[in-house]
């Protein structure tokens, strides 16, 4: 490796950090905030012993850092060099993301509810 590639490469993660600092983390901590109120607001009756926020979170979080790491194949950005380097059409990223995501969300809500179940028949 070249002593360019190297310090591109030291700049592309000092960059990554500051962005996670100073844009990322706000905006998450943010949106986290945002949930938990609205989810503050729900009647009495509604709230549970078991907490719903992480069951949003976690598919949350998987289906953003997907996002982020394909996100030149999601948007249609690829190059002609990821087909040469990998043998692979950039095409249907965007459909896969999307199940994806919508499975995550669908199977953290099927884990609730079967914790909600538990929960209320142990009362």
């Amino acid at each position: 490796p070249s002593p360019t590639l190297f310090r591109s490469v030291i700049l592309l993660y000092i960059g990554l950090a500051i962005v996670h600092d100073l844009v990322l983390l706000p905006a998450y901590a943010g949106l986290d905030r945002v949930t938990r109120a609205l989810l503050a607001r729900l009647p009495a009756r509604r709230q549970r012993r078991v907490p719903v926020i992480n069951h949003l979170r976690a598919p949350a979080l998987v289906s953003v850092l997907l996002l982020l790491i394909y996100a030149p194949l999601i948007s249609g950005k690829a190059d002609r060099d990821y087909f040469l380097a990998s043998g692979h059409e950039a095409t249907g990223y965007l459909r896969n993301w999307l199940l994806i995501s919508v499975a995550l969300f669908v199977g953290s809500g099927l884990i609730y509810a079967v914790r909600v179940r538990r929960a209320a028949s142990r009362r």
